[in-house]
């Protein structure tokens, strides 16, 4: 900012790319969380890549060489970077468990624990929203996923105390009480299932 006079363009930029990423960044908070979203890092480059080619495109004589093989080797190390990144948007578990690891949040747990369900890794599963449950023991979520779980690996009697312990905590929910009101139906006891 302090360049404005002397450097415009510069100025310019920066300011498309603080403006651009605000909205996911974390400091001002719009919709879910964006944590793995790297993506949203795309449209606000934008202004610092047309920077950096208009400063190649001035650039005369040697300068210019000089520029263009900086560019050169820029473009490959991003090249590189971003195949290493790619393998953390190869599946789903490899994006939450890499998620975790650099945020642990409940959200995250509970995602990983959601791709490791699908996967058929139940007992995993219970492993991360246990996690999950102790980052933030009122993400209902987690208790559903956690029931879940629990009957895959065939804990009985634990999926319907995650339920009720979820509920206890978001009463109204209507997965919580899908999931247990389906557990109770499904019970040899058909007077459960009343009420």
């Amino acid at each position: 900012w302090s360049r404005r006079e002397r450097s415009p363009a510069l100025a310019a930029a920066a300011a498309w790319y603080a403006l651009a990423l605000a909205p996911v960044s974390g400091i001002v908070q719009y919709g879910a969380a964006h944590s793995v979203a790297d993506r949203f890092a795309y449209l606000p480059s934008l202004g610092l890549s047309a920077l950096f080619g208009a400063v190649i495109l001035r650039a005369r004589g040697s300068a210019r060489r000089v520029a263009l093989a900086g560019a050169g080797l820029v473009l490959i190390l991003w090249g590189a970077l971003s195949w290493k990144q790619a393998a953390t948007w190869k599946d789903s578990i490899a994006l939450w468990e890499r998620t975790a690891h650099l945020e642990p949040s409940a959200l995250a747990f509970d995602n990983l624990s959601v791709a490791q369900g699908a996967r058929g890794l139940s007992a995993a599963a219970v492993l991360s929203d246990r996690r999950a449950l102790a980052l933030d023991s009122t993400y209902f979520r987690a208790y559903a996923n956690l029931g879940s779980a629990l009957k895959a690996v065939g804990r009985d009697g634990e999926p319907e105390q995650a339920w009720r312990r979820g509920l206890a905590v978001a009463p109204d929910s209507p997965l919580l009480l899908s999931l247990l009101g389906e557990h109770l139906c499904a019970e040899p006891e058909p007077d459960r299932c009343r009420g």
